[in-house]
């Protein structure tokens, strides 16, 4: 299936009309970068023995980098990892001023699992947790949500299999945050901003479904006429 624009989702400024999109820098792995990423890190060690075959491999991989540097730093940058069909995986950061930034970041992200086929997803950052309030209000700002928790999270999620959340809470005593042990007790339904991927999974689903519908069986030919 080759995507044509009319399956790209647009977004538009609603006072201007006009189109709205994010453009993305891209940076090379070096390996410079990774010497100098494990000098100040270090972690390599507990990163060995972690096994990358399996979606939630990968995932508890890239938890336990975001562990290692949020002990380190006292936070992290928000990554995405979206995966190729060959099993390669590309690296984008999803850190934003505000809710709408965070919502064009994903649809772009939808739009680039339309085009290139992505079939896997993995997101690593800060979040918070809340119950949902006992009435819906628009603009929720979970932050401030009776019974929030702050959690350093890891969503993966694969087109056709595995799913699911590897969370270490975040406990702060006056200026110090230390991390609990890691844990998988959420549901990664209620990460809602994962859904940009999730439709681009069904557009392609949907647009090989009818590629092939468009296809004529060939017992349904015409039979050429006898000489």
């Amino acid at each position: 299936m080759i995507p044509t624009p009319d399956v790209l989702p647009r977004t538009f400024e609603a006072d201007t009309r006009h189109e709205v999109s994010f453009t993305f820098e891209k940076h090379e792995a070096t390996e410079e970068g990774q010497t100098a990423a494990l000098k100040r890190y270090g972690g390599d060690k507990k990163l060995q023995g972690i096994e990358t075959d399996t979606l939630e491999g990968f995932a508890r991989r890239i938890h336990e980098g975001s562990r290692i540097a949020f002990r380190k730093d006292g936070a992290v940058l928000p990554f995405a990892f979206l995966r190729a069909p060959d099993g390669s995986w590309t690296s984008i950061g999803t850190l934003t001023e505000d809710k709408r930034g965070k919502y064009l970041v994903w649809r772009d992200l939808g739009n680039l699992t339309i085009l290139h086929d992505y079939d896997a997803v993995v997101h690593t950052g800060e979040m918070w947790m809340a119950p949902d309030p006992k009435e819906p209000t628009p603009y929720l700002d979970v932050s401030e949500q009776p019974g929030v928790k702050e959690i350093l999270a890891t969503i993966y999620e694969e087109r056709d299999g595995a799913k699911g959340v590897i969370a270490s809470r975040i406990h702060r005593v006056g200026p110090v945050a230390i991390l609990g042990k890691p844990n998988m007790e959420f549901d990664v339904r209620g990460f809602v901003f994962l859904e940009p991927i999730r439709r681009a999974w069904k557009i392609r689903q949907e647009a090989s479904e009818s590629s092939k519908e468009d296809v004529p069986h060939p017992e349904a030919s015409t039979p050429a006429p006898e000489a």
